[in-house]
């Protein structure tokens, strides 16, 4: 295994890659590993700050976060995930 990397970025901060990488691995944990049939780009992703640990551009944890007042009275966090390739590793527990 490489080095993680952990990041935390605003959306206008993330590059082309990073999003399409994120919505990638949403979309196989999310709608295709767990059938959740939902539309995943839900207009809260320019509104949220995103964490996540990688390895050589490989998603392998993620969750983005908001501010109070956002989408509830209280800060919140949201997407949880760890890519299946990768939950030995326990990083659901770093992350949060």
């Amino acid at each position: 295994m490489q080095t993680i990397h952990w990041k935390i970025k605003s959306f206008t901060e993330l590059s082309v890659t990073e999003l399409y990488e994120i919505l990638r691995i949403r979309q196989a944990v999310f709608v295709v590993e767990q059938t959740c049939n939902y539309l995943d780009a839900d207009g809260y992703d320019d509104k949220a700050v995103h964490l996540w640990a990688e390895t050589n551009g490989e998603i392998l944890a993620y969750c983005r976060l908001f501010d109070s007042g956002i989408k509830y009275q209280e800060a919140s966090i949201g997407r949880v995930l760890t890519n299946s390739n990768y939950r030995n590793l326990r990083l659901g527990k770093t992350l949060m």
